[in-house]
């Protein structure tokens, strides 16, 4: 099992330079690459944030990882499941206030691409365990001291 957050493009622009096209090619390629080495009946888990660019408005991670994972032989979507943090009911305006979590499964390519296929699909899915929307909780603080 993979469970990975792949970096904002502020956290390679040294490596990457300050172009989004250029961290966008990253990131998709980054996800096409650990999804295409799960070994058959793996699964990966991204914990991706969305985050709000001036120039460009909300950029959905989220998106950006289905995308590349369309391109990628037997796998498919298991889940999808949101996670909150901060206040529902207030607007932000300069950040977003919830996380994606999205499980893919590899899997013979004669399996729907998407969902459960019942109680003897190989890949088991943990997602029915889940709500599908979940609060994150308080951030650990730093203790002093």
């Amino acid at each position: 099992m993979v469970f990975t957050s792949l970096p904002d493009m502020s956290e390679v622009v040294e490596f990457l330079g300050p172009r989004f096209e250029d961290w966008e090619q990253f990131f998709m390629k980054a996800v096409r690459q650990i999804l295409a080495a799960l070994p058959l009946n793996g699964v990966a888990v991204f914990y991706q944030t969305d985050v709000r660019l001036a120039e460009k408005g909300q950029v959905s991670k989220a998106f950006l990882v289905l995308k590349a994972a369309q391109e990628v032989p037997q796998v498919r979507l298991k889940w999808h499941k949101i996670v909150h943090f901060g206040t529902i009911d207030q607007p932000t305006w300069n950040a977003v206030q919830f996380t994606h979590l999205l499980c893919f499964a590899k899997g013979p390519p004669e399996v729907a691409r998407v969902g459960c296929q019942g109680p003897d699909d190989e890949v088991v899915d943990l997602g029915s365990t889940i709500p599908d929307v979940l609060e994150r909780g308080p951030k650990p603080s730093l203790r002093k001291g």
